[in-house]
């Protein structure tokens, strides 16, 4: 259980570590978005220029959206931490009361 439990908060790690790396390559593309805005003078290129400023924003939508994903897993992933960290301790404890009691019937 406490492997387990370990594990799956490996696999939220794992997902957090990836939706920040997806989150870093959202925001690179942004900015070459941003950068292929800048580079556009000709009038004849202002449709254009229009539409990849709306996928610029759009992009930039669904960045905010995963950061707050990210922002949310680690929270719940601190949650679970601080849960597997009590039941760390009260199994230690479990533990010392086992074998205070195993000692008594040795000496008993």
């Amino acid at each position: 259980s406490e492997e387990r439990h370990a594990k799956e908060i490996e696999q939220a790690l794992l997902r957090v570590r990836r939706t920040e790396e997806e989150l870093e390559r959202e925001s690179e593309r942004r900015s070459q978005l941003e950068l292929k805005l800048m580079s556009k003078r000709n009038e004849s290129e202002r449709e254009e220029d229009e539409e990849w400023h709306k996928k610029a924003q759009q992009y930039e939508a669904e960045v905010g959206e995963m950061r707050e994903k990210v922002i949310e897993a680690e929270k719940r992933l601190e949650v679970d931490m601080a849960r597997h960290d009590q039941e760390v301790m009260v199994l230690r404890d479990e533990c010392e009361m086992l074998h205070v009691n195993l000692k008594k019937s040795q000496i008993d």
